[in-house]
């Protein structure tokens, strides 16, 4: 499977593309940074830890918080600027610089007048997001208090989370209480006991706990008894309530514990775990021990109580971050594994021997003995050596002959991330060379690949591929059509009428019928009757007609009576409305 001339040649170009691409990504993650993220990543600043921001504490009196304003307006005037001045700038970090030197009366006031506008644009929603984080580390309550009277749950979230940190770090504990039983929602009131757990001192963790578990019983509160555990590990009472209110807590308590004493951490973690079953703090208190110490959280791992995922996770940290440290000591760890964890550390392994030396983890790949593990380490060398060249990476690949699949795989895989359409133009040059079961596998993972962020051109490329003699354009479309549909049921819908009659557009619509059957069953049932293949039609019928009577039996029955299908697909649907009986 050696492909010399067109292996040089495109390599030449995925090389050349490559660069650009990785500096349009750059670019592109540049341009959106500075359009603003999560509601977390603007929020640290408000915490008092992003640029443009210093601290400040809820402890000043009320007199204090005025003396300090008039202080500033005498001090700063330079900084104190007017809303279209505050609009004119550009960046969120520029506004939170120049709103430090306004008093909470004039903050008030700008938010007032920025609400009159009746604004929308980006520049008003970075601005009215600065001025509320501003007011709430002033004045926490009243921020709250007017913050749920604005629609945007997003700001929403935000503030409650500066507010209710505020208040925990001001040890206001009774006015967050009294605020926490105003919010509207568990996903409100879940983010206010996140921000409450991070700031929350000693001397009122256990008085929060017992609020929160009877003001808000369903609560995930692992990050209160995370919080609690590094302060206080191994207490009395931190045991006592981290039973008491079950497998987060403790896994909580055991992470805190972890990060102060893991050995001590890790002896009671595994006691608990034999205790209650499916708590998982081992595992837990396992992962914090890896961050510094891999080696001493890898003598650990043949007692834990079982091989889930999270064991999986913690055997993939314990090997990237071992092997970053002695990469040899990891690879003998690495061996003494077996099946499946084995595998999954190889393969960190490997991608971490590539980023160091992809010659050398080409070399460690080659000489592992024919297994699951070494194709999947095949694929993981090719994918991190294509990063550093793909040129590179496509001459080892075409030299593995029969293994040359899965590195092709890996390269694949990187590529596809810089430019979907290069990948495209890879495959096809594949298809020649590949067997039909890579060259379909290659195709389907491209299309779903790149339908995830633009499937229009997705679906351009996969109808573009030949339909004769396989079945690779069909589970290209396939891959379009599940991510499509989930993104923009209606432009999906589109699309698929456009195609033409037969197998392929009959897939894509079982796609669309699946996924809006349980919300509008009438249009899928048109959809349905639109599918060419008898079987297949009345396997679609059967999905849409069993959603539909859960919704509106009458109108189901009735509109199976007078459907265009034949006598034998009517009797035969007609059973579902038998079995489910009466309504």
């Amino acid at each position: 499977m050696k492909t010399p001339l067109i292996v040089v040649l495109f390599s030449g170009c995925a090389f050349v593309g490559g660069i650009w691409m990785e500096r349009e990504v750059f670019s592109t993650k540049r341009d959106r940074s500075r359009a603003g993220g999560d509601y977390r990543d603007v929020s640290f600043s408000a915490l008092g830890v992003g640029p443009g921001t210093r601290e400040r504490s809820d402890d000043t009196a009320a007199g204090e918080v005025q003396g300090r304003d008039r202080d500033q307006e005498q001090e700063e005037p330079a900084r104190r600027r007017g809303l279209s001045d505050l609009l004119a700038l550009s960046e969120e970090e520029e506004m939170e610089v120049a709103l430090d030197g306004q008093t909470t009366d004039q903050l008030k006031a700008l938010l007032a007048e920025l609400q009159g506008t009746g604004l929308r644009d980006r520049g008003a929603r970075q601005l009215k997001r600065a001025l509320y984080r501003h007011w709430a580390h002033r004045e926490p309550a009243q921020a709250l208090a007017k913050v749920r009277q604005e629609s945007d749950p997003r700001l929403k979230l935000e503030i409650i989370h500066s507010a209710f940190a505020q208040l925990a770090e001001g040890g206001n504990l009774s006015a967050a209480r009294a605020a926490f039983l105003d919010l509207e929602s568990h996903r409100q009131r879940q983010e206010a006991a996140e921000a409450l757990a991070h700031r929350i001192s000693l001397e009122n963790i256990a008085e929060l706990a017992s609020f929160l578990n009877e003001a808000a019983p369903t609560l995930r509160n692992e990050s209160l008894y995370r919080r609690w555990g590094e302060l206080d590990p191994g207490s009395a009472r931190l045991l006592e309530f981290a039973i008491a209110e079950g497998p987060d807590a403790l896994r909580g308590a055991a992470i805190g514990w972890a990060h102060v004493d893991p050995l001590e951490a890790l002896n009671w973690a595994q006691a608990i775990d034999s205790e209650y079953p499916g708590t998982h703090a081992m595992v837990h208190a396992l992962d914090v021990l890896a961050e510094s110490d891999p080696a001493g959280a890898a003598t650990w791992v043949d007692d834990l109580p079982a091989a889930g995922h999270r064991e999986r996770d913690l055997i993939r940290g314990i090997a990237h971050r071992w092997a970053q440290e002695d990469l040899d000591a990891a690879l003998a760890w690495t061996g003494s594994l077996e099946g499946r964890l084995q595998r999954e550390a190889m393969q960190e392994l490997a991608h971490e021997l590539a980023r160091q030396d992809p010659q050398s983890a080409a070399r460690f790949a080659e000489e592992l003995p024919p297994s699951a593990s070494r194709s999947e380490v095949l694929a993981e060398v090719a994918h991190s050596w294509a990063r550093r060249d793909v040129g590179q990476a496509l001459d080892w690949a075409s030299s593995l002959g029969a293994d040359a699949d899965r590195a092709f795989h890996g390269i694949l895989e990187t590529v596809a991330e810089r430019s979907p359409q290069m990948a495209a133009d890879m495959v096809t040059q594949w298809s020649e060379l590949a067997t039909p079961d890579t060259y379909r596998e290659l195709a389907g993972h491209l299309a779903s690949h790149w339908s995830e962020y633009d499937p229009a051109a997705a679906a351009a490329w996969a109808e573009s591929l030949s339909a004769e003699g396989n079945d690779v354009q069909r589970v290209a479309i396939e891959r379009v059509a599940d991510h499509w549909v989930e993104q923009d049921a209606m432009a999906a819908s589109e699309w698929i009428g456009a195609l033409p009659q037969g197998e392929v557009r009959d897939v894509a619509a079982e796609r669309l019928v699946d996924h809006v059957a349980s919300n509008d069953p009438d249009s899928a049932y048109r959809w349905a009757l639109s599918v060419g293949d008898p079987d297949h039609q009345t396997a679609m019928l059967h999905h849409v007609f069993e959603k539909w009577q859960d919704v509106d039996p009458q109108l189901a029955r009735s509109t199976l009576e007078t459907a265009p299908i034949t006598p034998e697909q009517r009797q035969d649907l007609q059973e579902i409305f038998q079995e489910s009986g009466p309504r």
